[in-house]
């Protein structure tokens, strides 16, 4: 066969020697000759694209520049050629049906088929033994690579995986996701649907694809629960500087509008440390509403800010921004000379979209908060807060895997505690109290 096609479905035979130069050889059928031998031919047992088992009756050999295409199908099935021996010595053994092996092998799945790791094909039969190997397999992937394992009379192929951290860019987020692939490739038949298609990715892909998984919103719900509980405790800080605890409570009813600006502009790449400014509207002071050694208040307020996006992710973000409201409902009462304590319960709203690829988040605190305040006569005043609560965050993002988008929720739920105790001293200046105050704060 000088070159061209050869599709053989049946059975050629010929008395001298089969010589591939080149082209093709196809098929499932049988070819019996005392040698057959391939310089730069193609073989493809079956058909191109199907599985199928071709036959060569006698001795063969596979030059360096033969190609081997074999096709891959579902529960180890493969194309195979196989040598078959025709001879036979007194004792039973094949005396032909030897086969030496060079070349390359080329494999490509057949329809429908995602090839997996640890798979493993026979490709190669010799009745009469093996000599040689075949040149290294080309990779099916930037992850998956053909290993061949010889034995006496055959060559099966083995589907190795390489490992994620060899093909992945040094990002923190693609770094993290390559790690866990790799920890977890031992409990592949639980993960199968996660490495099946990824493991057939390219380089790009794969690097794409983990960086687009970062989890965007993580960092933007803990700004929210940052930001929701410095709103408050702001505000809790604020309302006990304006208690008279020395000219009495009474028994107003305040009614107080306190829009919150919060900006925040990290200093670190973690969340937290919120740098938060506010500013009040007017309160409203309903006198007799209550007993007169008790005052009371209702508050409402609106929070609009930003926090540093997810750090070491491609496009950063630069700022996720959120916005939200609160409300808070307390009741004060004198405690001795010069002496308040107070009960609170706050409820607030937040919810942002993420910088740089859009995420959601949004969170809700609830929180009682007992505080108190003692002034002396001389000007010393004692405060203190301290607050318990549940802070209830839920996360919307929506990924591409792998040509297939997935859209991910999460909710999570966090106890809260946060305390505050501060010591200062009032100046009385007629109208006006001024003094320096020191506190320490824990949340």
């Amino acid at each position: 066969q000088v070159t061209g096609v050869v599709q053989n479905d049946g059975v050629i035979s010929t008395p001298g020697d089969y010589f591939m130069l080149s082209g093709m050889l196809t098929g499932s059928g049988r070819i019996n000759t005392p040698f057959f031998t391939s310089v730069v031919g193609m073989i493809a047992p079956g058909t191109t694209g199907t599985i199928g088992t071709l036959t060569i009756g006698g001795n063969g050999v596979l030059a360096s520049s033969t190609n081997l295409l074999v096709d891959l199908g579902p529960n180890g099935t493969s194309d195979k050629l196989a040598f078959a021996a025709t001879t036979f010595n007194t004792a039973g053994a094949a005396t032909n049906g030897i086969v030496s092996l060079s070349g390359r092998v080329g494999f490509a799945p057949v329809a429908g088929y995602t090839v997996r790791y640890n798979d493993l094909y026979t490709i190669l039969t010799a009745q009469g033994g093996i000599t040689g190997a075949f040149g290294a397999a080309t990779p099916l992937s930037a992850i998956l690579t053909p290993s061949y394992v010889y034995s006496a009379n055959a060559v099966q192929v083995r589907i190795l995986a390489g490992q994620y951290r060899n093909v992945v860019d040094a990002t923190p987020v693609q770094s993290a996701y390559a790690g866990l692939l790799d920890q977890n490739r031992s409990n592949y038949a639980a993960l199968s649907g996660v490495y099946g298609s990824l493991d057939l990715q390219n380089a790009a892909t794969i690097r794409s694809t983990l960086e687009g998984l970062a989890p965007r919103a993580e960092t933007l719900k803990s700004s929210l629960g940052v930001a929701s509980i410095d709103t408050m405790s702001r505000f809790y800080r604020d309302h006990i500087a304006q208690i008279d605890t020395r000219g009495g409570l009474g028994g107003t009813l305040a009614l107080i509008g306190k829009p919150v600006q919060v900006a925040s502009l990290m200093a670190s790449d973690l969340p937290g440390g919120q740098d938060t400014m506010s500013d009040s509207s007017g309160t409203v002071l309903q006198q007799g509403r209550l007993p007169d050694d008790m005052s009371g208040f209702i508050a409402g307020g609106y929070i609009d800010g930003k926090s540093r996006s997810m750090p070491g992710t491609n496009p950063f973000g630069g700022h996720d921004k959120f916005d939200g409201y609160f409300a808070a409902a307390g009741l004060e009462k004198q405690a001795g000379e010069g002496g308040v304590i107070g009960f609170s319960f706050s409820y607030t709203n937040t919810d942002g979209t993420t910088g740089g690829i859009a995420q959601r988040a949004k969170g809700e605190l609830f929180q009682g908060t007992l505080y108190g305040k003692l002034e002396t006569a001389s000007g010393i005043v004692l405060d203190t807060q301290f607050s318990a609560g549940a802070f209830v965050a839920k996360t919307d993002r929506t990924v591409g895997f792998v040509g297939t988008n997935y859209r991910l929720r999460g909710t999570d739920n966090a106890l809260t505690v946060v305390s505050e105790v501060g010591l200062g001293k009032a100046f009385d200046l007629s109208m006006l109290k001024v003094g320096p105050r020191v506190s320490m704060r824990a949340s």
